[in-house]
């Protein structure tokens, strides 16, 4: 699943992409809250924090390219399932939310709503 920032639509990235037989997701722009991987790099950053405070405290000796590794080899599967599943949700919960105030038109006075999972192939 990827958002639609310009390094991502690249035909660069798709090609690639494509070439390791990937299904490509697009994201609904501009809605962090919807993508997993936003919530996955919340936690990588949790643990490099945590890291270089024990470095700079001199309780860790790492190198700062061993804290990224480490940081990011410590994500485990559950947590990467756990936070695509909630990106999921909280696009779930949006798409329900749009669909409740379609069902009230009359109170919207015309306004169109587009909805969310229409951007999810």
């Amino acid at each position: 699943m990827l958002d639609n920032a310009s390094i991502h639509r690249s035909k660069a990235t798709v090609d690639h992409a494509r070439r390791l037989d990937f299904d490509i997701i697009w994201n609904v722009p501009y809605h962090p809250e919807f993508n997993g991987i936003e919530y996955v790099w919340a936690i990588v950053k949790t643990k490099f924090r945590a890291i270089q405070t024990q470095r700079m405290m001199g309780t860790k000796d790492c190198s700062f390219i061993d804290a990224i590794w480490e940081s990011m080899s410590g994500v485990t599967d559950t947590e990467v399932k756990r936070c695509i599943q909630h990106g999921l949700s909280n696009l779930n919960k949006a798409n329900n939310n749009i669909n409740d105030i379609n069902h009230q038109e009359d109170r919207l006075d015309g306004i169109p709503v587009v909805e969310c999972s229409r951007c999810i192939n």
